[in-house]
């Protein structure tokens, strides 16, 4: 590309795409999903986790048999101590599955990874 800074310069949309995706390739992957995955047991199962890497921080997505299993998964990943600022964003019970389980999203951030 020729511009005003030279001849190789790159748009900034195509270096900021550039440096979120060094972000989250920094990402302390392994330690982070070991942690959420231990803190998963017979009463929950994770659906989804999506990152933001630009803000240390990701939205979870669930299914637990109960209201306390939630409650006990949210305990869990404290105590892993990998997350931090963990908030039940919404919850509802799955009315067209027969036993009823609930579905949850949760908000958390991450710093420094143990």
């Amino acid at each position: 590309f020729a511009s005003d800074r030279g001849i190789f310069a790159v748009p900034q949309r195509e270096l900021d795409a550039a440096r979120r995706l060094l972000q989250e390739l920094a990402l302390p992957w392994e330690a982070l999903l070991r942690s959420i995955e231990a803190s998963v047991d017979r009463n929950t199962a994770l659906l989804a986790i999506e990152p933001d890497a630009g803000r240390q921080a990701m939205q979870i997505t669930g299914e637990a048999r109960d209201y306390l299993a939630i409650l006990k998964f949210v305990l869990r990943l404290e105590e892993s101590q990998a997350l931090t600022r963990i908030h039940l964003l919404n919850h509802q019970i799955r009315e067209d599955v027969a036993e009823r389980p609930y579905v949850f999203t949760l908000a958390a951030s991450w710093g420094a990874v143990p």
